[in-house]
């Protein structure tokens, strides 16, 4: 019997590592996440400082660098939320696994809204692209215009990411078998 009590203690002690383990390797994706929608927002705010600068110059060749600029910026912007969205994936399958339904569920919306940011680069990248081939301040204005809209869409839907992945960090928390601190 007592054999029996002290290999049910020991599975209880390794059972509640590993969960806390888990909750841990939860947390790290979320954080992961946030911390690539960071940098992503950080590159998406490069761009509109590029496009910014791209309505003050005045040649032909000067317009055409800048939103080549905001372009290369855009690619960081991109990458970035392309980790960001695989590190809320994993957040979301791990919180499923150990059935922090709704910590799984803010990491789904924030997935979601990473996502929706980065089809909004992408047609950022599509105007900002034909702004760099155009050869007239018109087509220049209209395309430019509109690649600054839907970046400033993207870093939106960013913003709505994060606040996601920080209700998930809380729902984390709130797990009734897990604590996390942070």
């Amino acid at each position: 019997m007592r054999t029996f009590v002290s290999v049910f203690i020991a599975l209880l002690i390794l059972n509640s590592h590993h969960s806390f383990s888990q909750n841990n390797q939860v947390y790290d994706r979320l954080t992961n996440s946030f911390e690539s929608g960071i940098k992503s927002k950080e590159f998406a705010g490069l761009t509109l400082d590029m496009i910014r600068k791209c309505y003050a110059l005045s040649t032909v060749e000067e317009i055409q660098e800048y939103a080549g600029k905001a372009n290369t910026e855009l690619d960081q912007a991109k990458a970035q939320i392309g980790f960001a969205i695989l590190h809320a994936i994993k957040a979301e399958e791990e919180a499923d696994e150990i059935n922090c339904h709704l910590a799984e569920m803010q990491s789904s919306q924030a997935e979601s809204n990473f996502i929706s940011a980065r089809s909004r680069f992408d047609d950022a990248f599509n105007f900002s692209l034909k702004a760099q081939k155009s050869e007239n301040k018109e087509d220049f204005a209209l395309h430019l215009g509109k690649a600054r809209g839907f970046a400033e869409e993207g870093i939106s839907y960013i913003e709505d990411a994060l606040k996601d992945l920080n209700n998930a960090i809380e729902e984390l928390k709130n797990c009734p078998s897990e604590k996390i601190s942070g």
